[in-house]
């Protein structure tokens, strides 16, 4: 069973920031819209990742010179090479030091899938810097890229559907890894396992943001991989051992 204490803080948590999303609906300034979404995200977020990781905005950056697209959120290494700051959090980022980039919607429209999918494709062409002898340890940072919407504008059909009609590559090297739209669900790209070949897991969600659930629970997991190994599950605190593998795989 999940601690629901816990649980039920962080619910609490997420629909205060829906709540705060919907009040500056009437701010006709998108940039300015934008900024508070993003900024809202990342306090929801930020008390919950391991205290060497924290959270930022800006560019990420690679040693060839090459850089992406301004990423809206991202989570990054404090331990790894430092990023360059403008402001508290606007700032440039080494990609070995990036473990997540967001793109954080109001709504999702096939016109921003299509920028994210845009963006992300330059996110991922950026290079890992690695030592020139082949003995050493892989070092096996990098930025998972994560679309998010509080809405959708479809009706009939999943974002799946139409994310996979708009990125040729959804199957085998897909431009966005996971989508997350808020009681909708959440769909996580999954490489070649023993299990299956590459696929996609959906969680839907249950009205109750079991999706944003899912999603704390993979990104804090992804994050302490590098110091526990894998020999802890932080999901056992969002849900049960039932709800973790209620999933429908998706190809």
């Amino acid at each position: 069973m999940p601690n629901n204490l816990y649980k039920e803080l962080i619910i609490d948590k997420i629909i205060s920031f829906v709540k705060e999303s919907k009040s500056i609906e009437s701010i006709t300034h998108n940039g300015l819209k934008g900024s508070i979404r993003e900024t809202g995200l990342g306090k929801l977020f930020s008390p919950l990742l391991p205290v060497d990781w924290d959270i930022g905005k800006g560019k990420i950056i690679d040693s060839t010179g090459e850089q992406s697209s301004e990423i809206d959120l991202l989570f990054y290494y404090k331990k790894v090479f430092p990023a360059i700051f403008f402001s508290e959090e606007l700032g440039v980022y080494p990609v070995e030091s990036c473990g997540f980039a967001f793109e954080i919607k109001t709504k999702s429209t096939s016109d921003e899938v299509k920028t994210t999918i845009s963006k992300f494709n330059k996110l991922r062409t950026l290079k890992i810097s690695h030592p020139f002898s082949e003995s050493v340890y892989n070092y096996d940072i990098r930025p998972i890229r994560v679309y998010i919407a509080l809405d959708s504008d479809l009706k009939n059909k999943s974002e799946f559907d139409r994310y996979k009609g708009l990125d040729s590559d959804y199957l085998e090297d897909p431009a966005i890894e996971c989508i997350v739209i808020f009681n909708k669900g959440i769909w996580i790209y999954r490489q070649e396992c023993k299990e299956h070949t590459p696929h996609w897991d959906f969680y839907e969600s249950d009205g109750n943001y079991k999706e944003v659930l899912h999603l704390f629970a993979i990104i804090i997991n992804q994050l302490i991989q590098l110091t526990t190994y894998g020999s802890i599950d932080v999901r056992n605190y969002f849900m049960d051992f039932m709800e973790i593998l209620d999933l429908k795989i998706l190809k």
